[in-house]
């Protein structure tokens, strides 16, 4: 077991010279097993294109040091454990100030582009939230989650400002998240109707936080009540059927529960004895059905397509909590796995809706 001591040695923590940790990092010297030093809280993806464009966020990693596993495109894989596949991130987000602090927002302030009030406002904090900034005589420029800006000094503190009182609610309607409380503000994001979020009132704005998107909605579209509607009901009614076959045995081409099923058969017949529908016989013919969704905005009764879009080879049910069933082997049989494991997120081609 390592010490703290002997990990602290090891400790080679890239990219600390200079304002922005990616403008001194040369990926080709980035090796596996080195430590890497997260400066501030950055999103993490399933892969590497994703980390690149910087869609389908997973979840954040805090500030730290971490392994490096790999590194792709000038994406970097890193994990708590050496040798250890964790998840991907994108350098650029990964911002270090050289002389910055954890300071607090002390009121609701614009972050602007720029050290003026005429800069154009880029993004919006609410009072309580931690940065790391520095101090640039009358303004501060701060980093946050993967994001730079300046806020005027009068906005900041050293001290610790708590108002950061989150709740559980919900999207009432599909909408659009955006970086700050008006339309004025750049899309950040999108949130489907009935997606669980974490929520903080600011005038007719939320702040909200969830795995598929970070940043504020209008008050008319969230509510603290789940969400039921016919869609929900259904694919919960497709699930529940689905789980009944958990530990049946794998057989290749049935769809026959008297015998057991492959992974194809699997989905034909609990869509086919809950909808009516078999979505056809085939992974070819059952990845045509249906609206593709992210990985990030999976729901339950949701398709997980694996291999390519043009040539699948496997199929799994979503059931939620991250979790899939599926016919999986002759050995394993219909089982229940974790949705996000090494083996699906390297393989997933894409995800398909049947149930809207």
């Amino acid at each position: 077991m390592k010490t703290k001591s002997s990990f602290k040695n090891k400790l080679k923590v890239l990219g600390i010279t200079g304002a922005l940790l990616f403008s001194s990092l040369n990926m080709k010297d980035i090796k596996a097993a080195e430590s890497y030093k997260l400066h501030n809280d950055v999103n993490t993806y399933y892969s590497a294109y994703d980390a690149k464009n910087k869609t389908n966020a997973v979840k954040k990693y805090g500030k730290g040091n971490y392994y490096i596993y790999k590194n792709y495109d000038g994406m970097v894989n890193i994990s708590t454990v050496e040798n250890q596949a964790g998840a991907w991130i994108n350098p650029k987000e990964n911002i270090a100030l050289e002389n910055g602090n954890t300071m607090y927002i002390k009121n609701n302030v614009n972050v602007r582009s720029g050290k003026t009030v005429n800069s154009d406002k880029v993004n919006y904090l609410l009072k309580g939230e931690e940065v790391i900034a520095e101090n640039m005589g009358n303004w501060y420029k701060v980093v946050f989650n993967g994001n730079t800006g300046y806020i005027n000094k009068n906005f900041i503190s050293e001290s610790y400002v708590s108002n950061l009182n989150y709740s559980n609610m919900y999207i009432a309607n599909n909408v659009n998240v955006r970086k700050g409380p008006s339309t004025d503000f750049k899309k950040e994001g999108y949130l489907e109707k009935g997606s669980k979020v974490q929520a903080l009132k600011s005038g007719d704005w939320y702040k909200v936080i969830s795995n598929e998107a970070e940043g504020f909605v209008h008050k008319n579209f969230i509510t603290n009540k789940p969400i039921i509607d016919s869609s929900t009901e259904l694919a919960n009614k497709i699930v529940n059927k689905a789980l009944q076959y958990n530990g049946y045995p794998y057989v290749w081409g049935s769809k026959n529960p008297n015998v057991g099923f492959d992974c194809s058969g699997l989905i034909h017949y609990v869509y086919k004895s809950t909808t009516g529908d078999g979505l056809g016989a085939s992974t070819h013919q059952q990845i045509l059905r249906g609206k593709t969704v992210s990985r990030n905005n999976m729901k339950p009764g949701d398709l997980m397509f694996f291999g390519s879009v043009s040539n699948p080879f496997h199929v799994a049910m979503y059931i939620g909590n991250n979790k899939m069933i599926h016919a999986a082997t002759p050995s394993q049989g219909v089982i229940i796995q974790d949705a996000n494991n090494s083996w699906a997120a390297s393989n997933l081609a894409t995800v398909k809706r049947i149930v809207e």
